[in-house]
């Protein structure tokens, strides 16, 4: 199995490592700063840093740039603007080797409610987002045939131990979900 783990505004950071350093098969991190750890002190200084210097069109084209020069089938797993990066292309026939992705509180994904996903595609929502209504948007896309909606009991940013609002206990369960995906396939080390 090969994994694209698709990073949110943090970029590649020693958690998002050790994450995928607990999935089976090969793992890669896309991030928007081309590996570089960027050690943020804050989310403000990080979105700063994302939308002066990178942008989500920019994240976009470089995640669909690396998708397409992988070989055979790849699942994905998006954080934040990743996970936004990942429903973006999500309707792109191109990308007919993706197996199926799993979006963390992609709260883009608002503005691009149109899009069918060409793969099973799971949307795991924050349970309120401050600048639009979660169930709302919950309710138009589970309307689609290829997308699953779960709404969290946890906020923006709780699989990041970066984010204000990282919970241990959410990480721990979400990451056994993603490791249990059946897309994903055999079981992820340490939940067996």
């Amino acid at each position: 199995m090969a994994w694209i783990l698709v990073s949110d505004i943090f970029g590649r950071t020693k958690a998002l490592e050790r994450f995928a350093a607990d999935l089976p098969g090969s793992v890669e991190i896309v991030d928007p700063y081309n590996s570089e750890l960027m050690n943020f002190d804050c989310e403000v200084e990080a979105y700063s840093h994302f939308t002066s210097k990178v942008g989500l069109d920019k994240y976009v084209e470089k995640l669909s740039e690396r998708i397409s020069a992988s070989f055979g089938h790849v699942s994905l797993v998006g954080f934040s603007i990743g996970a936004s990066a990942i429903w973006r292309l999500s309707d792109h026939q191109a990308l007919s080797n993706v197996s199926g992705a799993i979006l963390f509180y992609s709260s883009q994904v608002r503005h691009y409610v149109k899009i069918d996903p060409i793969f099973s595609t799971r949307l795991i929502f924050p349970a309120m987002e401050p600048h639009f209504s979660v169930l709302e948007v919950m309710q138009t896309l589970k309307q689609k045939e290829q997308v699953e909606v779960h709404h969290s009991t946890y906020l923006h940013g709780f699989m990041n131990p970066q984010s204000r609002n990282y919970n241990a206990e959410a990480y721990a369960k979400y990451k056994q979900i993603v490791c249990n995906t059946p897309f994903n396939d055999p079981i992820c080390k340490g939940f067996s």
